[in-house]
């Protein structure tokens, strides 16, 4: 069932989506916004990833605590789509411009629950309700009544800088268990490269045995092994995932998520969280972004 923010006009619905990976929608579709009176799509300058910096609303200022959500508060422009990561949950919907009139939604978003749930609505329904837009290379400004999103160009990296926590050993690790909160794609160097956030589809979970064994979902399907860890890289050996017809937006993430396990990933603990970063190949590093479940 939709779960509706009493301060929204549009309810958000369940909704499993990923950067490059088709949308899978699971449940049922979100009232329509009448047609507008202005053009479809945004101008060039709009497209891209842009990370939440500020925010502000009737209630006061509100920006989403590191120590309460799993990841940066993402906005990713494409065309006539809008899509990105909330406090909680990634989301989507429907954007137009003209001029510096903006409408965005309706909106839809997954459901997964984080401490950070309460400004999550905040943040939906202030995406909801903007209508005016301004941007320049850096930044990104968005109004409405009341309300003020700030963005600065770029996807931050998971957990606010995920990586630079602690490197564990063996002992802090048994008898863990985590579950997949946000996935972070960078290729290039600082100053000439490129970074994207993906939403992360259904509910990828991981669980680290004190007996050396690992279990977990990559999101469709359950998958086991024996992991261990060296030189701070966690690998799971001997990795089995069970067959399943699975969905066709859950396949990359799959792979993706299953192969780092399999060849070993760098893995950084921080407050409740654990950040694991794997080269993937054609230059491009992954970060795994969980939350201690």
């Amino acid at each position: 069932m939709p779960r509706t923010a009493a301060t929204a006009p549009r309810a958000l619905v369940a909704l499993g989506l990923g950067a490059g990976l088709a949308l899978a929608f699971s449940a049922c579709a979100s009232p329509a916004r009448g047609p507008g009176d202005g053009g479809s799509g945004s101008p060039a300058e709009l497209d891209g990833t842009w990370t939440l910096v500020s925010a502000s609303d009737a209630d006061g200022d509100y920006l989403p605590d590191a120590a309460l959500v799993p990841g940066p508060v993402t906005l990713e422009i494409d065309g006539d789509e809008a899509r990105g990561q909330a406090p909680c949950n990634g989301y989507a919907g429907e954007l137009r411009v003209t001029g510096d009139r903006i409408d965005i939604g309706p909106l839809t978003s997954t459901e997964i629950g984080c401490d950070g749930g309460e400004l999550e609505v905040r943040y939906l329904a202030a995406l909801d309700a903007v209508d005016r837009v301004e941007a320049d290379a850096s930044g990104l400004a968005l109004d409405g009544e009341g309300i003020s999103l700030r963005y600065e160009r770029g996807a931050a990296p998971p957990d606010d800088g995920a990586g630079s926590g602690t490197p564990p050993g063996a002992a802090e690790l048994d008898g863990t268990s985590w579950a997949l909160r946000a996935i972070l794609a960078s290729s290039g160097d600082a100053t000439d490269g490129t970074s994207s956030s993906t939403t992360v589809e259904g509910r990828p979970r991981l669980v680290l045995d004190a007996g050396g064994r690992a279990s977990g979902s990559a999101g469709c399907r359950e998958f086991s092994g024996t992991w261990s860890i060296d030189d701070d890289v966690l690998a799971i050996a001997d990795l089995e995932a069970q067959a399943a017809d699975c969905p066709a937006a859950f396949v990359t993430q799959e792979e993706t998520m299953l192969g780092a396990l399999r060849q070993g990933a760098e893995v950084t603990l921080g407050d409740e969280r654990m950040t694991l970063a794997a080269e993937m190949g054609a230059g491009t590093r992954i970060q795994f972004a969980f939350a201690r479940e």
